[in-house]
């Protein structure tokens, strides 16, 4: 038996949180504290999350009145966020969000070496929430996903799929893997 996650196949079962409500709350914070230019530093080319990430920014980037300006696609790690400063500043945005907590960090650290002021002249926002997103400094604001949830309804599925050789595996409901915004010092007004 197998289950994805964070992938959607045809034909094979999947766990997906649904990144829309993390999103969209992002988008409007960044909104409130005045960011009309955005940046999504997109992951790889070839990952479904990213895609779908992508998708949803660009959507609810729109319903504010925002501009959106896709950066990558990079390779999900420290050093890609790092390299991408410069393709960040000259893009004019001033607030980004990344395609993981990873890239945000690499990010994060190069505008500390080259005193680019987070936030003030950009706010940045991971995703994933992962262990150390609070320890930099600014502490990272961050879309955290349900990975317990995920990972729990994974599991299930497959039991579900080894309980019964009929048995189909049951999509866990997109209300019960939301994403949320977890607000802390790399996003604030715009300078």
């Amino acid at each position: 038996p197998c289950v994805l996650l964070n992938r959607v196949v045809p034909g094979v079962s999947d766990v997906v949180p649904n990144n829309e409500p993390g999103i969209a709350e992002a988008v409007r914070h960044l909104a409130t504290l005045g960011h009309k230019h955005i940046g999504y530093l997109s992951g790889p080319s070839n990952s479904w999350i990213n895609g779908d990430r992508w998708r949803h920014l660009m959507k609810s980037a729109l319903d504010v009145g925002m501009t959106i300006v896709e950066i990558g696609p990079n390779e999900p790690n420290l050093d890609a966020g790092r390299l991408a400063i410069d393709r960040v500043l000259a893009s004019g945005v001033t607030a980004v969000v990344t395609y993981n907590d990873l890239m945000a960090i690499g990010l994060l650290r190069e505008a500390a070496a080259r005193s680019v002021e987070v936030p003030g002249r950009l706010s940045i926002i991971g995703f994933d929430n992962i262990f150390g997103s609070d320890f930099t400094s600014p502490s990272l604001s961050t879309i955290q996903l349900p990975l317990d949830s995920a990972g729990a309804d994974a599991v299930q599925a497959i039991l579900t799929i080894l309980d019964s050789a009929d048995a189909v595996a049951t999509k866990p409901s997109p209300t019960a893997l939301r994403t949320s915004l977890l607000i802390r010092e790399s996003t604030g007004k715009v300078a």
